[in-house]
């Protein structure tokens, strides 16, 4: 029976499979083609986004400049007074950081959901879960930025008063100096965003393995991950890990696991 299967003379295999085997590679290049323009319009959204991230941040940024500026001209003479002060403002302030930030991480994140899944094949509707996760998210993302506010600003008035200068002229050197600090935070704060949220498009798709992609610009480090592939619960980069790559000027040891971008400050 065999005898009646006709071959083609090039590679002696039935005849049949080549139109299967063509119609598979055309199904798998399309697959690629898929992900590829998936993974740039993540990128373009990512970069849309950009701007109202820096935006927003500029917004809390002026925020917190005028009413610590406003209070230290009132307690300049009270010292230790006004570093309290300044701990509790800061800690109401995650109010006003809340107002402003969620909206436009939550819109930012449905739309990363939604593009994130649409490449996977899975279900693009930014569910109750993935709202939860990205309300969750704000919290850290939030520690991160007054955090960094508030260290800067106590070790500002101790080297000012350590160094015998006038506190309130410091202060508003030391926030002079955040010129850049909204440009910055959105750069990292829009990728890590995400790179989490698009996790959690995947997971839910029943994606198990996903792969690390550095584009042409990309550092030593990431360029040293570029295709790197972990279980989606796993991580690139390990937590105290001396992570040196060939061409970068030092280790890089994260203080956490690394499972998605960015892999470290500025990247």
């Amino acid at each position: 029976p065999e005898g009646d299967i006709y071959l083609v003379p090039l590679n002696m295999v039935p005849a049949d499979m080549i139109s299967q085997e063509q119609e598979e590679k055309g199904q798998e290049e399309s697959r690629s083609i898929s992900k590829t323009r998936g993974l740039e319009i993540r990128r373009r959204t990512t970069r849309s986004y950009k701007r109202m991230f820096k935006e927003t941040y500029q917004r809390i940024i002026n925020r917190e400049e005028s009413d610590v500026m406003r209070q230290a001209r009132k307690q300049l003479r009270d010292i230790d007074n006004f570093k309290a002060w300044i701990s509790d403002f800061y800690r109401q302030h995650e109010d006003y950081f809340e107002k402003n930030m969620l909206p436009v991480l939550m819109s930012f994140g449905e739309a990363i959901y939604g593009q994130a899944a649409s490449e996977v094949g899975g279900n693009t509707e930014f569910t109750t879960d993935a709202q939860e996760f990205m309300k969750e998210y704000l919290i850290p993302m939030m520690r991160r930025h007054n955090g960094t506010s508030v260290k800067n600003l106590l070790d500002t008035i101790d080297e000012a008063v350590e160094n015998g200068e006038d506190v309130v002229e410091s202060l508003q050197s030391e926030f002079d100096s955040w010129v850049d600090r909204a440009e910055n935070q959105a750069s990292e704060e829009v990728i890590r965003a995400g790179s989490a949220v698009s996790k959690v498009a995947w997971i839910a798709a029943g994606v198990t393995m996903i792969r690390w992609v550095a584009d042409g610009e990309a550092c030593p480090y990431c360029e040293e991950l570029d295709g790197k592939v972990v279980g989606i619960q796993s991580s690139f980069v390990q937590a105290g890990e001396d992570f040196q790559p060939d061409g970068a000027e030092a280790g890089l040891n994260p203080s956490s696991n690394i499972s998605h971008p960015p892999l470290h400050r500025g990247c």
